[in-house]
């Protein structure tokens, strides 16, 4: 697999509705968002991230790059911060705060199973 290239363009106005590609959340009209563009393993890619969930990915990509020179799958933040809530210790404050911005975005305000695991690790 080879990252061929990536771009983050700047923080755009939508035109029209899109939905977010991490957190399913609905990017309305003269919402902000970012679009990311690339090209990985000879496929071209298009992502579009919500203005406010982009800061905590690009926190979480970053942290997977210098882990495992990786970053973090389109779509699968959610899954990695269960899977770090659930078996790091000790909890970073910064990764459960993220966690719950995540929760209060995932697909407009719906309940994530990501909820339950920070109700465990903070009551524990």
């Amino acid at each position: 697999m080879r990252h061929d290239f990536h771009i983050i363009e700047r923080i755009k106005k939508a035109r029209s509705r899109h939905k977010c590609d991490e957190t399913r959340a609905v990017i309305n009209p003269g919402d902000s968002y970012i679009k990311l563009t690339g090209k990985y393993d000879g496929e071209f890619y298009v992502h579009k991230l919500c203005a406010e969930i982009y800061p905590i990915w690009n926190r979480w990509n970053d942290r997977y790059w210098k882990l495992n020179h990786k970053g973090i799958t389109f779509g699968e933040l959610l899954e990695e911060m269960h899977q770090t809530l659930k078996y790091s210790e000790p909890i970073d404050p910064q990764d459960l705060e993220d966690a719950r911005t995540f929760c209060r975005l995932w697909n407009g305000g719906k309940k994530c199973y990501l909820a339950k695991t920070i109700q465990e690790v903070t009551n524990s």
